[in-house]
C-alpha cells in the first residue's frame, strides 16, 4: 500500500506546484537526484500525472522509490522535503 499527500486544498492537477508553494519542498531534476535525496535522509515525493488527476506518492522506502522510478508513459515530477514532514503529510506510520 502506498502513501500519498492528499491535502484537502489540493486540486486534481497542479499538485507539484502546490507542494512546492506550501510545504517548503524543492523540485529535483531527475530520478538520480531523487535517489541522492533519499540516501541523504530527505523525504522524496513523486508526483505522477495520471491524465485525469495527479498523485503525490511518498517514497518511504528504497523499494517504493524504485517502483515510482520504473519507466512508463506517465510524466513524473520529483520533489524533496523534510522527511518528518513528508511522513506526516502522507500519513505514513512506521
Amino acid at each position: 500500500m502506498g502513501y500519498y499527500i492528499n491535502d484537502p486544498r489540493m486540486r486534481a492537477r497542479g499538485k507539484a506546484k502546490f507542494i512546492l508553494d506550501n510545504f517548503d519542498a524543492m523540485q529535483l531534476t531527475s530520478v538520480q537526484e531523487a535517489r541522492e535525496a533519499f540516501d541523504s535522509g530527505f523525504g522524496v515525493i513523486c508526483v505522477i500525472d495520471n491524465l485525469q488527476f495527479e498523485a503525490a506518492g511518498f517514497c518511504y522506502s528504497e523499494r517504493e522509490l524504485e517502483e515510482f522510478a520504473r519507466p512508463d508513459t506517465r510524466t513524473k515530477t520529483w520533489l524533496s522535503m523534510d522527511r518528518v514532514k513528508a511522513e506526516k503529510l502522507s500519513g505514513f506510520n512506521q
